[in-house]
């Protein structure tokens, strides 16, 4: 099992280009500065945690297996009451495999940011209700991973915490507890992802009543069903519905697009890969808003409908490598890439990347012949021979109507 930091650091490389909403926190777990550089010795002793200092953030403090006594003995001998981060890799279990995080760990002391991660998947973690209280007016990040959460009492240890900006858990188990979750007026993101639980929730009512931003549930195995019960409940508040604008479902186990992704006003980034729709039909995707990214890579995609990408994708990016379209069909795209090639600097562009298009007949006349400016926004596509679309020469297709 990885340790938070580089879970949550991978995931930020793979965000690179995404301004999320915990900026300060992206820019600290990526930076190279971060990482490697912009550190100083803390004044005081944390050990047998280990402590950062950085001029940007504070205290950075880390504690890899560490008792839970110790870390109160720390916190009550050194002085400093705000810190950046507290990172905890769980010490092992008393007895069992429950492991208990008890009131008022850090003896007073106050964390921006809180993550815990579970060396063991069958560490069962439970944290007291007042277990990081003191940091109820400072938390805005709260990680973990690797943790059964079936005791996971969410409603009590999180309640009250009204700065918390986001609630991230990868690579943990029974997270059903979530449907649980306090009032927190400030979330605006919700990441869950290779987590099993999700299915055993029976109502996501309380996701109606957060005005998310991006919600983040990949590698869940959520069915169309699952996922529609968690659609709805925030297409039914218009508070909800009016606010998320990144989306991600992908590498689960969907039949076919949402049905309400219209109803997401403000919808501009919307994951959809790894899952299995060979045929996109007329209105899968009606955005309300001009589109930054659509990933629908490795979908088994084969047929897409005119009128399927509806809304203003003038610098969007469309997404559709690893799939088995065979043919670039001028109805469905050219609406596409003239609003692409339309945009002065940063236009859009549709990815082909391993698609095995058939270019020996007349339809990409249109574009090769007619239209090779609009060539400018189609990207890696190559015909089944191996030939690049830009490679062709028009005359092959001059006897074409």
């Amino acid at each position: 099992m990885k340790t938070a930091a580089i879970l949550f650091f991978i995931w930020c490389l793979s965000l690179a280009d995404v301004t999320l909403a915990s900026g300060r926190n992206i820019e600290w777990w990526a930076s190279d500065k971060s990482q490697k550089a912009d550190r100083n010795p803390c004044v005081e002793d944390y050990s047998p945690c280990n402590c950062n200092d950085s001029p940007s953030y504070g205290l950075e403090i880390t504690c890899e297996g560490v008792d839970v006594l110790a870390i109160r003995d720390i916190f009550s001998r050194t002085t400093t009451n705000d810190l950046f981060s507290f990172q905890l890799t769980v010490p092992s279990p008393a007895e069992g495999n429950v492991v208990s995080i008890p009131a008022d760990l850090l003896n007073g002391k106050r964390a921006g940011n809180i993550l815990l991660n579970c060396p063991f998947p069958d560490w069962q973690l439970t944290i007291d209700a007042d277990a990081f209280r003191p940091s109820s007016d400072l938390t805005f990040f709260f990680f973990t991973a690797g943790c059964d959460l079936n005791l996971l009492d969410f409603a009590s240890f999180l309640d009250g915490f009204l700065s918390l900006t986001t609630i991230f858990i990868s690579q943990s188990s029974n997270v059903q507890g979530i449907q649980n979750l306090p009032a927190l007026p400030n979330l605006d993101q919700l990441i869950v992802t290779y987590t099993t639980g999700l299915e055993k929730v029976t109502d996501f009512s309380r996701l109606g009543n957060v005005q998310l931003r991006r919600l983040l549930l990949n590698g869940n195995q959520l069915s169309d069903q699952m996922a529609d019960n968690i659609l709805n409940a925030m297409a039914s508040s218009s508070s909800a519905a009016s606010s998320l604008e990144m989306l991600w479902l992908a590498s689960n186990q969907l039949t076919r697009v949402p049905a309400q992704l219209t109803s997401f006003s403000r919808l501009i980034q919307l994951d959809l890969s790894n899952n299995s729709f060979p045929v996109l039909s007329s209105g899968s995707f009606s955005f309300n808003a001009p589109v930054d990214y659509l990933y629908l890579e490795s979908n088994t995609i084969n047929s897409i409908e005119p009128g399927a990408f509806q809304g203003d994708f003038t610098r969007g990016r469309i997404y559709l490598r690893f799939n088995s379209l065979s043919r670039f069909e001028e109805a469905v795209f050219r609406p596409l890439l003239e609003q692409m090639i339309s945009a002065t600097n940063n236009g859009g562009l549709v990815n082909l990347e391993s698609n095995p298009l058939e270019c020996g007949d007349c339809h990409l006349a249109w574009l090769i012949r007619d239209s090779p400016g609009l060539l400018n926004a189609v990207e890696s596509a190559v015909c089944s021979d191996g030939t690049a679309l830009s490679a062709l020469n028009p005359s092959i297709f001059a006897d074409c109507p």
